[in-house]
């Protein structure tokens, strides 16, 4: 593939089966981690992009329909068995089913797509996902605050707040 964005792979590329799995915002490609590896425990070839205004992938242009047409060379690259998407991911996953091959059954899988939101909804939003991005926590908080993740999910979660900047977030809402 030419002309794609960065993304974290898992699992063979000769693969017969192969799943796309779009992050949400404040988030990165590392964030599928887990599902990821298991996806690739199953016989996938799992490709994670980043998207446009996370891990220092600049943009000016935070439409959706922007943000699907950078993810087109993965769906034109190959046929997916799977795409999963969660939140902004999801939305965005839902913009890629005009490029899908409709030969080719895919199974899609949203995870929290934010399909009605309601104003308030979206003045809370801003507030809440602005702040991870505005006042990275460092690890250590994230595995207090969630006592099951594992010490990777923390690092990753870190990782991804530390490289989303505030606009990322305030433009995509």
């Amino acid at each position: 593939m030419t002309g794609v964005p960065s993304a974290t792979t898992w699992g063979s590329p000769t693969a017969t089966k192969h799943a796309l799995l779009i992050h949400g915002l404040t988030s990165s490609s590392h964030t599928w981690r887990r599902v990821a590896s298991s996806l690739a425990a199953q016989g996938y070839f799992v490709t994670a992009p980043n998207l446009v205004g996370h891990v220092s992938r600049v943009t000016t242009d935070y439409r959706l329909s922007a943000i699907a047409e950078d993810l087109r060379p993965y769906v034109e690259a190959r046929n997916y068995s799977l795409i999963m998407g969660h939140s902004l991911g999801a939305l965005v996953a839902l913009a890629l089913f005009a490029h899908l091959p409709p030969e080719y059954p895919t199974a899609v899988i949203l995870v929290d797509p934010p399909l009605q939101i309601t104003p308030e909804m979206i003045a809370i939003h801003k507030t809440v996902l602005s702040e991870p991005c505005a006042n990275p926590k460092h690890a250590d908080a994230y595995s207090v605050e969630n006592p099951l993740w594992e010490r990777e999910d923390c690092i990753f979660r870190e990782f991804a707040t530390h490289l989303c900047p505030v606009e990322t977030v305030t433009q995509h809402i």
